[in-house]
């Protein structure tokens, strides 16, 4: 059902603002045209001085329209994986008291699952339009995190691990919220979920962050990774079309590794991961698909039958928790957080339990008097108008 949220000048305004914050809208109609006091975006365009995150020297490209169909965008290597980068197009990186990898075109295009992974956050800089008809894929799958994110470590919020506390659940990490709770064990305790870091109204590209290991010994289970940065800035329009998605979910608890299924495994789930952060800047939007930083689940636990967490979803649905055998024996993983609802604690067992859920991330919209949005946004988005 579509929700119209303005229908009288000024109202995103104020206590209204914030009304839309604690709101979950699975279907957003903003019009934001009736926003008052908006400043003339032209004067926001004669550099960069005003683009988020990077330093006010950097130019944008004159020239080179980018079309991807599928593909990898690697930020470590600055490299488009099969695909030359055509005249005018630039990929390096910045300097921006954190590393940014920035991909400066006129245009771009995108059709197709294009997967971002590497070690920086990722800047589309778009001197006219940007377009998306495909899926522009930041997120984390299972244990590997989004483009940004901590490779091998926790991050900010990374959860408690559970490895020395045999069986008990592991937490998930935390980003806008906190994370869930690891299952609980008989005399053993839980691994707590991550903490929330971040401001919701900076404009800072902050990753998500890594759930906590399970397990024990020689059989760890990871916890899922964190959900990558993704900044898009595009001087004239910013297109998702429906059937379109750009996605910074956090990953999936880890199921139990092979060699343990082979013996009997006693240990806790790992926790889901926590969704990144998605930062949109343009003139005029039209939002039609999905924008998600959704949790990760938690996996289950109990020898042979248990199951990874799911990834974040591209919805504004909890990802599922892993399975396991259930009470009393065993716990499930726990499901992660998605639009308003937080993320779930990991279910009790009698012998093993399940992890936690990972926490949303961030999604912010920056944008101008005129614009309107249509289309899945989880969480619900920190708003702001120029």
């Amino acid at each position: 059902m579509v929700k119209v949220l303005s229908r009288q000048r000024g109202i995103l305004r104020d206590g209204a603002l914030r009304h839309l914050r604690e709101r979950s809208f699975s279907t957003w109609l903003l019009a934001l045209g009736l926003l008052s006091g908006c400043r003339d975006w032209d004067s926001l365009t004669d550099g960069l001085a005003r683009v988020a995150n990077l330093p006010p020297d950097e130019a944008f490209s004159t020239g080179g329209v980018l079309a991807l169909d599928g593909g990898v965008i690697d930020t470590s290597t600055l490299t488009l994986l099969g695909q030359v980068l055509p005249d005018g197009v630039r990929f390096d990186a910045v300097d921006a008291g954190v590393e940014l990898a920035v991909l400066r075109v006129s245009t771009l295009t995108l059709v197709g699952r294009v997967r971002v992974r590497g070690a920086r956050p990722l800047v589309v800089l778009a001197r006219e339009d940007i377009v998306i008809d495909g899926v522009l894929d930041g997120a984390a799958r299972g244990t590997e995190p989004g483009p940004g994110a901590d490779l091998e470590g926790q991050g900010p919020g990374g959860a408690a691990e559970t490895s020395g506390s045999l069986a008990a659940g592991a937490g998930g990490a935390g980003h806008a919220s906190s994370g869930g709770a690891g299952g609980a064990v008989p005399a053993l305790l839980a691994g707590a979920g991550g903490s929330a870091y971040g401001s919701p109204e900076s404009l800072i590209l902050e990753p998500g962050s890594r759930g906590g290991r399970g397990g024990r010994s020689a059989c760890v289970v990871r916890g899922g990774g964190g959900g990558g940065a993704l900044q898009l800035f595009a001087g004239r329009r910013l297109v998702v079309n429906e059937g379109g998605a750009i996605t910074v979910g956090g990953g999936g608890g880890e199921d139990v590794c092979e060699p343990c299924r082979r013996v009997s495994f006693e240990g806790g789930g790992a926790g889901g991961g926590s969704g990144g952060t998605l930062l949109l800047q343009s003139p005029v939007m039209e939002l039609r698909g999905v924008l998600a930083a959704n949790g990760g689940g938690g996996s289950g636990t109990c020898d042979r039958r248990s199951s990874a967490g799911a990834d974040g979803l591209e919805s504004d649905r909890p990802a599922p928790g892993g399975a396991g055998r259930g009470p009393p024996c065993c716990g499930e993983g726990a499901p992660g957080g998605a639009g308003t609802t937080p993320p779930g604690v990991g279910g009790e067992g009698g012998a093993m339990a399940g992890g936690g859920g990972g926490a949303v991330g961030r999604v912010r919209i920056v944008t101008r008097a005129g614009s309107v949005v249509l289309g899945t946004i989880s969480p619900s988005p920190v708003l702001r108008a120029w």
